[in-house]
């Protein structure tokens, strides 16, 4: 992990996103990882990577995903570590998801699930059951 020098503190980005443009899933999404930071005693960063309104099924018009990778692709990414509420805040894609979730790691940018306490390393573990298994979401509809 890329720890700032000299301080010992582990430098932590938030990335919020709703499909539904709604205010208040957004601040609530960083009350939740800010909570999780002061647990954790990491140090928060400014921005936090929002994308208000956007699905996430695809990586295009994402603004703030695109703000986010760009400012861990440099040199010296500007964060060591990620957090987001859960898993399904980064795309309901999982190749889009695993996809986000390599370009960070590849950068030595670790992601924290504010929900479930837990670094995001597996997964198929945490992504949530009704996205891997469309078929039986399908089929449980139309019971």
């Amino acid at each position: 992990m890329n720890e700032k020098k000299n301080s010992g503190k582990i430098r932590c980005g938030i990335y919020a996103r709703s499909a539904m443009n709604k205010n208040e899933s957004i601040q609530s999404q960083i009350k939740i990882c800010n909570a999780a930071a002061l647990e954790l005693g990491w140090s928060m960063i400014d921005p936090v990577y929002i994308d208000n309104g956007t699905g996430g099924v695809g990586s295009s018009k994402r603004p703030g995903l695109e703000k986010l990778l760009t400012a861990v692709e440099g040199e010296h990414p500007s964060i060591d570590c990620l957090l987001i509420a859960g898993v399904d805040r980064l795309g309901r894609d999982i190749s889009l998801v695993q996809s986000i979730h390599d370009t960070l790691a590849s950068h030595g940018v670790l992601v924290y699930v504010a929900e479930t306490k837990q670094y995001f390393n597996n997964l198929i573990a945490e992504f949530p059951r009704e996205a891997l298994n469309p078929v039986e979401k399908y089929f449980n509809q139309r019971s």
